[in-house]
């Protein structure tokens, strides 16, 4: 019994230090992740940009990977999933269609990942593992993982400007998603 009290304190622990919580968003203001929905600039805030900008066209989208857990037959479970925090994300340029496309992927990317925590997560059960600990890191290092690859994403592609790379990225991350499914 002092083992399932400890374990269920340190998954709340987990929930509310460590990870961004849905509950933290209503939920009108997030999106989750779906193979069927999309992106719309509608979702995101409109901002127009100062004079002197060198850039016209900026958006700036939130994703975030939501691990909450709990105890699950006196094992640890979590519910993973991606978010679109519409609050958060914006644009400067409602119109430009293959910027859309660009943080699309980034949705998809934060999908991926959700994705590499499920796997995880199931590994550390059939492994037998009852550590809170272990799987908060594990959780914690796919997170970090998942925040250089958007960067890496964004640095070859160019944020999106360089056409040939993005495809490239567009394919790469479709595959995999499709392979995961």
């Amino acid at each position: 019994m002092k083992l399932r009290k400890t374990l269920l304190v340190s998954l709340l622990l987990i929930m509310f230090c460590c990870f961004q919580s849905q509950a933290q968003e209503s939920p009108d203001n997030i999106i989750e992740w779906s193979d069927r929905d999309k992106l719309d600039w509608n979702d995101y805030v409109f901002r127009k940009l100062k004079n002197g900008n060198e850039r016209g066209e900026i958006a700036i989208s939130t994703i975030r990977i939501s691990a909450r857990g709990y105890l699950n037959n006196e094992m640890p479970d979590f519910i993973v999933k991606a978010y679109f925090v519409k609050s958060d994300s914006w644009t400067s340029d409602s119109t430009h269609v293959d910027l859309l496309k660009h943080e699309q992927l980034h949705f998809d990317i934060g999908e991926l990942y959700a994705q590499k925590i499920r796997l995880k997560i199931e590994e550390l059960k059939s492994n037998g593992e009852v550590s809170p600990k272990k799987y908060r890191s594990a959780i914690k290092n796919i997170i970090t993982i998942f925040k250089r690859y958007s960067g890496q994403y964004d640095r070859e592609t160019g944020f999106g400007t360089d056409d040939e790379t993005q495809g490239v990225w567009n394919d790469r991350i479709r595959g995999l998603l499709k392979s995961s499914n």
